[in-house]
């Protein structure tokens, strides 16, 4: 990862379904992840058990660190060598459909669970 950086121009698929899965990832407010870990840890919370609320807390904010560093790596900033990001290509349709599968609607899931 330290050797890419601005791959958004190079591989646009790879970059939005990156991006749609991070913000799931991540519990972003409309995705399937801000659901499910508001359902998790509002649990915890409302059960008064302040040890597996902490840890989900804990565990939510170091994914979504690590989640957020390794997209702004990837595909922002400048390319970090530029005969690699010169070489950087998208797949193929055979790995970008399969790519695309999990990835778009885990991020609009949560739209459809929102609206009633």
């Amino acid at each position: 990862m330290w050797k890419m950086g601005s791959l958004s121009k190079q591989m646009p698929a790879t970059f939005w379904t990156f991006l749609c899965g991070t913000l799931s990832l991540v519990g972003f407010w409309g995705t399937s992840g801000y659901f499910s870990k508001e359902m998790i840890l509002g649990a915890a919370y409302s059960s008064h058990h302040v040890l597996l609320y902490g840890i989900g807390c804990a565990g939510a904010f170091l994914t979504s660190f690590y989640m957020m560093r390794a997209f702004s790596l990837v595909f922002l900033g400048d390319p970090r060598e530029r005969d690699r990001f010169a070489h950087a290509q998208e797949s193929s349709w055979s790995m970008i459909v399969p790519l695309m599968w999990p990835g778009h609607p885990g991020g609009r899931a949560g739209v459809v669970h929102a609206c009633p």
